[in-house]
Formats: structure tokens, sequence, C-alpha cells
């Protein structure tokens, strides 16, 4: 025990054991009420990243890990506890001599092992989450309701958007439609007009009766 507890605060592994304590403190806190367990990825907050050619990259990497059909948080607890796990798996055997560079190289593979893993473990959520992110759906029809985006933004890559029901606000994955290069901010009130079964998405626009109260 006392071994693991230096090696996980050793330099090469002390900040993806911060990383751990921050998820393990975030389900606490969640737990006993102070948090909504229904978290929602925002790009603007604890993963903030630039617009762009990284925010299409950290696109993909969500939807390889399936953060498009099972909530990010999930994903992002998965993905944490398998890349605290691998590195100090990796550091402890190929880097006993505690080098900074060779920690920096073993860091490539533990992300790309612990992605993997993190898509091959939440592959079975997928249709559990899918059913009841669209159970809503066959009581109350979406198409057609406004809603609000919850995420940094909705473009043709990664959106969320929150519906308020009559028995509970959903969370739904939702684009623009391709080819408009529109983005859509954080907070922009939208309309759904369309539903795309295949990719279990919902198509937006902005809602222009509320951009426009005064109209």
């Amino acid at each position: 025990m006392l071994e693991l507890l230096a090696e996980s605060i050793a330099f090469y592994n002390l900040p993806l054991t911060v990383l751990l304590g921050l998820v393990i403190l975030y389900w606490v806190v969640s737990a006993i009420g102070v948090l909504d367990l229904e978290f929602d990825f925002d790009l603007d907050g604890d993963f903030s990243v630039e617009a762009g050619s990284a925010l299409g990259a950290l696109g993909g990497l969500l939807r390889f890990a399936n953060a498009d059909r099972v909530p990010t948080m999930i994903v992002a607890t998965v993905f944490v506890l398998f890349l605290w796990g691998f590195g100090m798996a990796l550091n402890l055997i190929f880097n006993q001599t505690g080098s900074y560079l060779l920690a920096g190289l073993l860091f490539l593979p533990n992300f790309i092992a612990s992605l993997i893993c993190t898509k091959l473990v939440t592959l079975p959520l997928k249709g559990l989450f899918t059913k009841f992110r669209l159970e809503g759906e066959v009581q109350e029809p979406i198409v057609g309701r406004s809603g609000i985006v919850k995420s940094a933004q909705v473009d043709e890559i990664y959106g969320q958007v929150e519906v308020l029901t009559a028995s509970s606000p959903l969370l739904l994955n939702a684009r623009v439609t391709s080819g408009s290069g529109l983005s859509l901010a954080k907070g922009t009130q939208v309309l759904i007009f369309d539903h795309d079964s295949e990719r279990e998405i919902f198509l937006v626009r902005e809602d222009d009766s509320h951009s426009h109260p005064n109209n």
C-alpha cells in the first residue's frame, strides 16, 4: 500500500493522480446532491479548448469514446481510471529510474490504450443510454420543440441541447445542418426541426422567435 501511494505521487504520476482525485471528488459531491448528476460536456468549462481544428479533433475523440451516446462524465471517468492505472503500471515497469523523458514517451501509448479501452467498456452502454434519452420522445414529440444549447457550441461535429418536457429536462445530442458552417453558442435558443435516426441526433437551427421577441 505504501509503495502504491509513493508511486501515485511520483512526479510523473502526480498529474494523473490529481485528475483522478478531481473525478472522485465530482462523484462524491454529486452523490450528496450538491451537483447535478446529469453532466453535460462543456468545452468552455473544465475541458476548455480553442475552437477550430482542436475542437474538431476533440469532437472526433469524443465520438470514438462513445461520448456522443453515453453521458460524457461517465466516459471521462472511465478514461481517467484507465489513464491513471496504465500510467502507474507503465512507469513502475519501464521507468524505474524516474526519467522525465521516458515518462513523457510512455504517456502516448498510455493515452491510446486508455482511449481504446474506454471505447470497449462504454460500448454496451450506448444502447442503454440512447433508450433512456429518447424515452421522453415516445411520450412527447421532440421535433418542433425549442431548446437551449448546453455545450460550448453546437456545430456540424458536436453539440448538446436541453429540452424541457412535462416529466424532466432532456439532454439531446444535436448538430446543425451539414455544410451550413453554422456554430450556435452556448445559451442560444434553438428550434429542433429534424431527427437523424441513424446517428441518433437532432438537427437544430436558431429559434428566431426567441432571438427576435419583438417581431
